[in-house]
């Protein structure tokens, strides 16, 4: 991979969690809310805001140990997909929410810190049919993805001011 294809993984990846463009980021999709507006679902087959931050933790903290090249260790090694939505939660309520969402911009600046210092040996490594960082390219639209998901459930329960708008 070509240090501007790196280059453009990181620009996606920051727009992805934290700077506000045509596609509203991560960290402004969760921010303000309280641990009730997480939990909330407008019907039950759906997840809420919480079970999606939990979902997007599990894969950007097994996407953090494949950056630094460690193995990954069991508790982040879930038998399904659906799996990752329910992943545990060390506290519960209003304290727990915040400790949740403190975690997953933690690991979103280590992430950016990863990716900074990966070099394009890095980045061609082999993960079975595909590489690194053709895997952190669908990885970043996987965010992009999760982030429109929770802007959707924010407006569904009348709790969405859109930064765009003064």
């Amino acid at each position: 991979m070509s240090a501007i294809h790196a280059n453009q993984l990181i620009v996606q990846f920051e727009h992805a969690w934290e700077k506000l463009a045509w596609n509203v980021p991560f960290k402004t999709a969760i921010e303000g809310l309280n641990e009730q507006e997480a939990e909330w679902k407008p019907v039950e087959s759906v997840n809420s805001i919480r079970q999606i931050v939990k979902h997007c933790l599990f894969y950007n903290e097994r996407m953090l140990y494949r950056l630094r090249g460690l193995p990954i260790p069991e508790r982040l090694k879930r038998e399904t997909n659906t799996a990752t939505f329910h992943a545990d939660t060390d506290e519960s309520g209003q304290a727990g929410w915040e400790a949740e969402c403190a975690r997953a911009i933690g690991i979103f600046e280590q992430i950016r810190a990863a990716l900074a210092e990966a070099t394009a040996e890095k980045l061609d490594e082999s993960l079975g049919e595909t590489t690194l960082g053709n895997e952190l390219s669908l990885w970043v639209m996987h965010d992009a993805f999760h982030s429109g998901q929770i802007v959707l459930l924010r407006k569904q329960m009348g709790k969405w001011k859109s930064p765009y708008e003064a």
